[in-house]
């Protein structure tokens, strides 16, 4: 809707015109100018103020490159990273191969202060600690999306265990920890705890699950900034 914006910007200009030329002709000068000035702002106040849903989207968008960034040392020490793999029913936003193991990484960027219990999450308020929610399906959603990239692997000859992992950009002081089977890691933590996993998977093991996934016809992820 790139058209309503010049719209609406000359719609401004030319109201306060109208005004100018008949409440205060001899000062026409600054009253377009004061017209071209509200337009302009009306432009960018209604650029940066989208609806909630392309809004959501942005800050999803936002998270998921952060945690690609986040994960560039991993990347530059020989792993596989492979993002955005489409499933018919939505997509992972990454997957992760590497000498500690297969990880399915789902990134949540969130305002607020977060905790995990019982692999339920917490948002709760900067401004008030005592208000929030908790989602109690996210850990589900994960394991399930774990499960289901583990059996198209198995079933592309690689049996390989697929740990699900939760991505948190926000205030997350249990930085990382292993809550009803997924792993929660704090977005800025997230390279260096899979870095610290014990070694799971050898050369040739890592090689048969990155064909694998490269059968889904995806492109692994080389060109992170």
């Amino acid at each position: 809707v790139w058209w309503a914006f010049p719209v609406a910007a000359l719609a401004v200009v030319a109201a306060d015109g109208i005004i100018a030329m008949t409440v205060e002709p001899k000062h026409a000068d600054f009253f377009w100018g004061l017209g071209v000035g509200a337009g302009a702002a009306l432009v960018m106040v209604v650029f940066d103020s989208p609806p909630w849903h392309i809004e959501r989207w942005r800050v999803g968008a936002n998270g998921e490159r952060a945690t690609a960034k986040a994960l560039r040392p991993l990347v530059v020490a020989g792993w596989t990273l492979i993002t955005d793999i489409a499933t018919g029913r939505g997509n992972f936003d990454h997957v992760l191969v590497g000498p500690r193991g297969v990880f399915l990484l789902e990134t949540k960027n969130l305002s607020g202060i977060v905790s995990v219990e019982r692999g339920v999450l917490s948002v709760r308020w900067h401004e008030d600690p005592h208000d929030g929610h908790e989602n109690p399906r996210l850990a589900r959603r994960v394991r399930g999306a774990a499960a289901e990239l583990h059996k198209a692997l198995r079933e592309h000859g690689s049996p390989t265990r697929v740990q699900p992992v939760v991505v948190l950009w926000a205030t997350f002081e249990q930085r990382s920890l292993l809550s009803d089977r997924v792993a929660w890691i704090r977005g800025k933590e997230v390279a260096n705890v899979l870095k610290e996993r014990p070694v799971e998977l050898s050369a040739r093991e890592i090689g048969k699950v990155t064909q694998a996934l490269l059968a889904f016809s995806v492109v692994p992820d080389r060109s992170l900034s």
